[in-house]
């Protein structure tokens, strides 16, 4: 891919991260998918920083819901960790340089203004039970009230149809829309005019697909056999 060097790593960009189309696409859908972020090596740093420090091997592997924070979705009986990994930036060189380097002169050039990080969040959902989201927009959950937030989904493992992946739908960023509150989550009240095009970006280990504060989206089970890891980090103006 463009993003890569010879050896499959993912260089230092000095030049921005994004395309003019890539900007225009996410101001028009609302999410942009990017492939071949990360190469080989820098993916497998990226892995073994998260499973070690963020305690999801032993969790995993034990059914035991050894997370950190608090909500249902923290439950292992649903079966989704749901893990904030701030720590994580702070004790990794390699997600330091990926949040504080690529991800936020990225993240620049989406909102049009310096970008600051504001959170990373990591998702993962374990083999066979991984819990079901239901369609919402983050912007119910948390500021800015603007909506002057981008969101960067990086993924660490590959996505299929069996695996839980997340479903956005094009064009609904546009305003926030009405929510219900059920068992510790809010979802929409009704189906929007954007419910028939839900789209999965088919991304791979090493793509990133941003999505708007405000895009809808959601996300089902995961039905395979292995466990999907992603992070999830949040920039503000």
């Amino acid at each position: 891919g463009r993003r890569l060097g010879a050896a499959g790593v993912a260089m230092s960009l000095l030049t921005p991260p994004l395309l003019v189309d890539e900007v225009q696409t996410f101001w028009r859908d609302g999410f942009v998918h990017l492939p071949h972020v990360f190469g080989s090596e820098q993916l497998l740093a990226l892995r073994h920083d998260l499973d070690d420090l963020s305690g999801w091997r032993a969790a995993v592997t034990a059914g035991e819901g050894d997370v950190i924070g608090s909500g249902p979705w923290l439950n292992a009986e649903v079966g989704h960790y749901f893990t904030p990994v701030e720590r994580l930036r702070d004790r990794s060189v390699a997600w330091r340089s990926v949040c504080d380097g690529v991800l936020q002169q990225a993240a620049g050039q989406l909102l049009g203004a310096p970008a600051v990080f504001e959170h990373a969040t990591g998702i993962v959902k374990p083999p066979a039970k991984g819990q079901t989201f239901p369609l919402h927009q983050d912007g119910v959950y948390y500021s800015p009230d603007d909506g002057r937030c981008v969101l960067a989904n990086v993924y660490l493992d590959d996505v299929r149809v069996d695996n839980g992946s997340i479903l956005f739908a094009p064009g609904s960023h546009t305003q926030l829309w009405p929510h219900d509150k059920a068992h510790g989550k809010k979802s929409l009240t009704r189906p929007g005019p954007w419910t028939p095009s839900l789209v999965t970006p088919q991304a791979q280990a090493g793509d990133v697909v941003w999505f708007h504060l405000w895009t809808v989206h959601g996300s089902p089970p995961n039905r395979s056999a292995r466990l999907r890891r992603t992070v999830r980090v949040g920039y503000v103006t």
